[in-house]
């Protein structure tokens, strides 16, 4: 379930834990931030993390 903010950052990791992609997604958008982050699961992804973007200019 995505956690109830306007926009997440959103970065997957392998099992190794190389850091494979991230994206900030909307909760407004067309597929809904729980759904990608199952496609991207499915794909043989190890790790989501799904953080709230308090700040958009800060992406750590």
């Amino acid at each position: 379930m995505a956690p109830p903010f306007s926009q997440v950052f959103v970065t997957f990791y392998s099992s190794s834990g190389e850091l494979l992609s991230s994206q900030v997604l909307s909760n407004t958008s067309p597929y809904p931030v729980s759904m990608y982050a199952l496609n991207e699961i499915e794909s043989e992804l190890f790790e989501v993390e799904l953080k709230p973007l308090l700040f958009p200019s800060n992406y750590e």
